[in-house]
């Protein structure tokens, strides 16, 4: 050994110059395992990806996702009913009726309002009794 090697002294940060990597060798030869991506994380940078639309006659870049939602609504509004109803089960908030909506305070009703309504269901009931084929069935037969 050398007079260099005597005084060097090995420790922590200061491994034994034999053990040392080489000059133009790497430490890790094979490098970083690349990242195993999900379905939807692939799905995500697909749907950032830049597209090219045409829209009342001028190009335009917009992302894939805003392209996707403006052709879902476009058919929805042309009267597609599956759009609608994709629609209604990717936003539901936006379509709640303030009528179903159980946050709604409802008040109570009056006395008077109350039997307007049940003499209104009873007529409808019995309505819809008289006119049933049902119930014609059974006057004809009796």
């Amino acid at each position: 050994m050398s007079d260099s090697d005597d005084d060097y002294e090995v420790g922590y940060g200061k491994p034994p110059k034999k053990s040392r990597f080489k000059p133009g060798r790497s430490g890790n030869p094979r490098g970083r395992p690349k990242e195993i991506r999900s379905i939807g994380s692939e799905l995500i940078a697909e749907l950032r990806q830049k597209v090219t639309i045409r829209e009342n006659g001028v190009e335009r870049r917009i992302t894939a996702a805003s392209a996707l939602a403006k052709s879902l609504v476009g058919r929805a509004l042309k009267g597609d009913n599956r759009a609608f109803g994709e629609l209604m089960k990717l936003l539901p908030q936006e379509f709640k009726s303030p009528i179903n909506d159980p946050t709604q305070t409802e008040e109570p009703l009056s006395e008077r309002d109350r039997e307007i309504v049940e003499n209104f269901v009873a007529r409808r009931l019995q309505s819809h009794h008289i006119n049933s084929p049902v119930a014609n069935k059974d006057e004809k037969d009796g």
